[in-house]
């Protein structure tokens, strides 16, 4: 073994026990960490992924109606995930909000702005909806 090997690992273990004395949940997470059940982490992560619901083809299927209904029967934390991934507030003040009401009116207005846009050129007779 090197010398900077056992330095490394020296500095290490020091680590380790200042840890230990310092803070008293150290040990189990140490312990989780080396039995190798940190895999939990990445599991929360993709079930954060999974609760995530593009807003896009239910508001081109179902309509507006239809995008209400889909938003009322999620929670907070889901509308704020939808607002992230979609970009659809860039102060991200909407994301300190706890009133479920008022997130879901801001993804309406968004998602018919968003949708909206270009409709101007349609109503002049420049564009057709085939081109």
């Amino acid at each position: 073994m090197l010398i900077k090997d056992r330095k490394r690992i020296s500095s290490l273990l020091i680590l380790v026990a200042n840890k230990l004395e310092n803070e008293s949940d150290f040990l189990s997470k140490l312990e989780h960490f080396l039995s190798g059940e940190n895999k939990l982490k990445k599991n929360d992560e993709i079930n954060i992924k999974n609760d995530f619901i593009d807003i896009w083809p239910i508001l081109q299927q179902q309509g507006i109606e239809g995008l209400n209904k889909v938003l009322l029967s999620l929670d907070e934390k889901q509308l704020i995930k939808i607002i992230q991934m979609n970009n659809l507030d860039t102060s991200k003040l909407s994301h300190k909000w706890k009133n479920k009401i008022k997130l879901i009116k801001l993804i309406k207005e968004r998602a018919i702005d968003r949708t909206s846009k270009g409709d101007a050129f349609l109503d002049l007779g420049v564009l057709s909806k085939t081109d």
